[in-house]
């Protein structure tokens, strides 16, 4: 019998909604337009003025894009190291 510690495939899966959030989701959708989903319809129409569209392409762009962290003086060696020599003199 195992004694605990880590054990494979144990869990919940990575990216797994837990209940309260699949439920959070469902209410939005049931109620009617995501607001990441308004967003991008505001920010697409080209009858919309110019200025709202960037502001929701901006507000848009935390839910559809990742962010880029900066990056570290340790990040920065490894990173010369793993790239050829070439690539760093094309920077």
């Amino acid at each position: 019998m195992s004694r605990g510690g880590k054990r494979e495939r144990s869990g919940r899966p990575p990216g797994a909604l837990n209940k309260r959030t699949q439920a959070i989701i469902q209410a939005a959708m049931d109620a009617g337009e995501l607001p990441v989903c308004y967003m991008l319809r505001i920010m697409r129409d080209e009858k919309v003025a110019p200025t709202r569209r960037d502001e929701m392409a901006k507000a848009a762009a935390n839910f559809v894009h990742s962010r880029v962290w900066a990056v570290g003086a340790a990040d920065e060696a490894e990173l010369e190291e793993t790239q050829p020599a070439s690539a760093l003199a094309a920077e």
